[in-house]
């Protein structure tokens, strides 16, 4: 049975959640790459608004570009109605920027669905039902093809960073705080603890994993980091492993069972550490910006419609102002300066454009 479940914040804020799925990363288009790049010159256009830039003097007394301050926005100067959908990796972040949106102010509706990834740009693209698409990965070049095809122009926000997490249950005593690769890659394929060390109990390994190879989740991205043997797809048909389409199922196992060996984002695994300890990889811990499995969060939304509609272009102005603050609060990876004054420039280009 299909797990569906809404939420109403403020009486205008409707949140939904169904299906969970956590993808990885794939390379973007050339084309949709622009927003991953860095922009070296600003040129200061006051009278269009385009760009306002706080700087600071850097340790030899040079001026550097701290932030790229977005024009201010009140949210009750706008109105309209705003659907956001696609992978429940990010909601939660688009669900506080939004809240507070209209806390602030904002008169409209905001409807917020949780789905997949790929199912968020089939309705952004395909459809044009949606107007924010909550990707946990690149789009990838089909649907950056239809995305065309229906005369819409895609463009993305880095908005978070996640790592892979590999957990294990509170009660599990015998596993060390660090594996290494070659110790991971056994656990994924053996059958018992005894089986990737004698010391370890007699006991079947109990892998729990966020969907199924193919998926483009957490998964696949660990089974390519391991070189696993044809993406761990022969786990598919294991007895003793399971693909978990929603995070309680092993929530609820980790409960029970010592002999779980899961993998969680690193958000959800920081929130429940009661439950849940956390596997190191060579040393490396997940909180680690040198942890080796990782993957970038997007929004995504059609460009022209930034351009033509004062309440999305408000609302993404809004998004990239407070986005860093929240999805720290969550307990994801806020992007670095860098990458979001990428995006503020881009976006104050297109706001240009508008005019």
């Amino acid at each position: 049975m299909r797990l569906f479940h809404c939420i109403l914040l403020l009486g205008l804020l409707t949140a939904c959640t169904e299906e969970l799925e956590i993808v990885k990363p794939e390379p973007p288009p050339e084309s949709l790459k622009m927003i991953n790049q860095v922009v070296n010159e600003v040129t200061e256009k006051k009278s269009s608004g385009i760009e306002k830039v706080e700087r600071e003097p850097n340790a030899d007394g040079q001026e550097t570009t701290r932030n790229i301050i977005l024009p201010s926005i009140d949210p009750l100067d706008l109105k309209g109605k705003l659907i956001i959908s696609g992978s429940q990796l990010g909601l939660p972040i688009s669900e506080a920027i939004a809240q507070r949106f209209i806390e602030d102010g904002f008169p409209g509706e905001i409807n917020l669905t949780g789905l997949n990834t790929a199912k968020g740009f089939e309705l952004l693209c395909a459809q044009g039902k949606i107007d924010i698409v909550n990707a946990s990965r690149p789009i990838n070049r089909d649907e950056s093809a239809t995305c065309y095809q229906f005369d819409r122009q895609p463009l993305g926000f880095p908005i978070a960073r996640d790592t892979v997490t590999l957990v294990i249950s509170s009660q599990n005593t015998f596993l060390p705080a660090s594996l290494s690769k070659e110790q991971l890659r056994k656990i994924f394929t053996a059958q018992k603890w005894s089986d990737v060390d004698p010391q370890w109990p007699d006991q079947d390994i109990k892998r729990v994993f966020p969907k199924g190879p193919g998926s483009k989740g957490g998964f696949d991205q660990m089974a390519d980091y391991l070189a696993l043997e044809n993406g761990g797809k022969k786990l598919e048909n294991d007895p003793d492993t399971s693909f978990y389409d929603f995070v309680e199922e092993l929530h609820s196992q980790t409960l029970i069972d010592p002999y779980i060996f899961g993998i969680l984002e690193y958000a959800y695994y920081n929130q429940n550490k009661d439950i849940f300890k956390s596997i190191a990889i060579d040393g490396v811990e997940p909180s680690n910006p040198n942890y080796p499995v990782s993957r970038t969060l997007y929004i995504y939304v059609d460009a022209q419609a930034i351009k033509k509609r004062p309440e999305l272009q408000g609302f993404i102005n809004y998004y990239l102002t407070y986005n860093n603050q929240a999805s720290s609060s969550l307990g994801f990876f806020p992007v670095s300066e860098t990458v979001l004054n990428a995006s503020k420039t881009k976006l104050l280009q297109l706001m240009g454009e508008a005019k």
